[in-house]
């Protein structure tokens, strides 16, 4: 049971505590980065997404829990992003991810 307090514990610091504000901005692909002469938000998504698979992968030991991790916190955000869901659906659906990892 420690694994999974971990694991959410994990979200929290990766989501909040290391997420600044440039990355909650231009991780949207609704958000102008033409000042930066190139279309930039995968690339930051995917950071945002490889912090939380790594967090994953230290909690569980299990790269390939971290790689989907990586996926499912992209997609999850993407969908966020362009407003398909809302943040409580955001948050419920990352916290659904944590306790798949700690079943598997």
């Amino acid at each position: 049971m420690s694994e999974l307090l971990y694991l959410v514990m994990g979200h929290a610091v990766a989501d909040f505590a290391m997420q600044n504000q440039f990355v909650a901005d231009f991780k949207s692909p609704l958000k102008d980065s033409s000042m930066f002469g190139a279309t930039i938000w995968p690339y930051v998504l995917l950071a945002h997404g490889l912090i939380h698979g790594a967090v994953v992968t230290l909690i569980t030991g299990n790269p390939w829990l971290g790689v989907a991790e990586t996926i499912a916190h992209s997609v999850i955000d993407y969908a966020k992003c362009i407003k398909w869901i809302g943040w409580h659906q955001d948050q419920i659906a990352h916290l659904i991810c944590k306790i798949l990892w700690w079943i598997l």
